[in-house]
């Protein structure tokens, strides 16, 4: 089987989350043999036809993918959508988008589609909907009149190096060797970096900041690094075994974000916590 995935068209000009889900979906695929043996990779729209492959799978049902549904639909390929939808939609939520739908379409007659428009025909169109958790598949539900059956969820895996790390790499390289609260990502203001390095005042607790920083947040890292107990380690690649070791070395593991999609943080081997005075 031939498997294509594909997404919003600057997806790869960037580094987080979604772009490590995606290449680790690929590379999980291709390990299979067998019988389950599959070749899995990116599609290149503007060389290749959808209709090349026997399955599309199409991560984030915004930023213009429900044509690349609508596309996948028209050749008869079965899709499957993995949309990343946050589980603040609820019924209310989705009335007040159906309608907002409506207005902007009356007003322009009919020229303007909302974005709201947009994710819920990817859905519609989808053979299987994938969401990574209950608030996600609820929010699916409720939000956007997705029959139940058509949602499957699949929470995101892990990486097995990240069960195997130990906290002394990280404790040698900093110096850090009592608890500390981490945070991983992108670091701006929509992460909420400076809410957490503020809630952590007078606490006597480091706040270790892994990620990169866009040319417009440097003002907003320089705000953080006024702070004593903020550390801030650049950008670390997934496979780093250092960033490994951080999370396995942290006390705490903050995502305050103003948005993300559930669960979507890094779930790592319960243990005894610490107390902290």
């Amino acid at each position: 089987m031939r498997v294509g995935f594909l997404s919003y068209p600057m997806l790869f000009q960037r580094e987080g989350g979604l772009q490590i889900q995606v290449r680790e979906t690929i590379a999980a695929l291709n390990r299979l043999e067998g019988k389950d043996a599959v070749q899995a990779e990116l599609v290149e729209p503007s060389r290749e036809r959808l209709d090349q492959y026997d399955l599309i799978h199409v991560f984030s049902a915004i930023n213009g993918n429900v044509r690349v549904l609508e596309a996948a639909s028209e050749m008869g390929v079965p899709v499957v959508l993995s949309p990343l939808l946050s589980p603040s939609w609820d019924r209310a939520a989705g009335l007040r988008a159906r309608l907002a739908d409506r207005l902007a379409g009356r007003l322009s007659a009919w020229n303007v589609q909302t974005s709201y428009a947009q994710t819920e025909r990817a859905l519609q169109l989808a053979q299987l909907v994938i969401a990574l958790g209950e608030a996600e598949r609820e929010a699916i539900i409720s939000g956007f009149l997705i029959p139940p059956e058509k949602i499957r969820v699949f929470p995101n895996g892990i990486s097995r190096h990240f069960f195997t790390a130990k906290g002394e790499i990280f404790r040698h390289r900093t110096g850090i060797i009592g608890p500390f609260v981490l945070m991983v990502g992108t670091v701006s203001a929509y992460k909420n970096q400076l809410g957490v390095a503020q809630a952590l005042a007078g606490c006597g607790l480091p706040l270790v900041l892994i990620g990169r920083v866009a040319r417009e947040e440097h003002a907003y890292l320089e705000a953080l690094m006024e702070l004593p107990w903020v550390r801030w380690m650049g950008e670390l690649g997934h496979d780093d075994p250092l960033l490994a070791s951080a999370y396995c070395a942290a006390a705490a593991v903050a995502l305050p974000s103003q948005g993300e999609v559930f669960p979507w943080p890094c779930w790592k081997p319960w243990r005894p916590a610490r107390r902290w005075s």
